[in-house]
């Protein structure tokens, strides 16, 4: 009977069904840790993913910008600053500092000259805005073509300090780049 006794115990452990408590408890920290260490990475994700387009601006739109703005006024000698386009059409109220608009004259080698436009519209209520230059008629009245600078700046300005022109970009974040140029080079 002992022996009949000890097969039966035998058994009894050797079907025994369900988790102790330790091994619960550690399924369960392990699955916690596995959900913690989930939820860090998707946040250090996010973070990463915020501050990678929050730098676009500087890392896409403004070397494009700047090497447009390189080669127009590089080839510019003569330059004025408006508070709006109709203002510099029409040359009219020039400003000095804080203009939307910039008029490049560009002198020709069989002696005429040239004009363009550079002009920063923002739509009302758009957070960001359009920098474009125009070719002008050679009267400088009347807009003849256009093609964009940049399309992702929240402000530009212009304006002029010792006799330099001083353009400022501002990104969709707040960065700015500013650039100088002299009629003179």
């Amino acid at each position: 009977m002992k022996i009949s006794c000890q097969k039966n115990t035998r058994l009894m452990r050797g079907l025994r069904k369900g988790y102790t408590l330790i091994e619960l408890v550690v399924v369960m920290m392990l699955g916690l840790l596995l959900a913690t260490t989930s939820t860090m990475m998707l946040s250090q994700q996010v973070n990463f993913y915020t501050m990678l387009n929050s730098q676009k601006f500087v890392l896409e739109e403004a070397p494009v910008a700047n090497s447009m703005m390189v080669r127009i006024l590089s080839q510019a000698d003569a330059f004025r600053i408006h508070g709006s386009q109709a203002d510099a059409l029409s040359d009219t109220n020039g400003l000095v500092a804080n203009g939307s608009t910039m008029v490049i004259g560009f002198a020709q080698p069989d002696g005429s000259r040239e004009f363009g436009l550079i002009e920063f519209t923002k739509a009302d209520g758009a957070s960001t805005g359009t920098l474009k230059f125009h070719k002008l008629s050679p009267d400088a009245s009347t807009i003849i073509s256009s093609w964009t600078i940049t399309g992702g700046a929240s402000n530009v300005t212009f304006g002029i300090q010792n006799g330099i022109l001083i353009m400022t970009l501002t990104g969709p974040y707040g960065g700015q780049i500013q650039y100088a140029a002299s009629s003179s080079l």
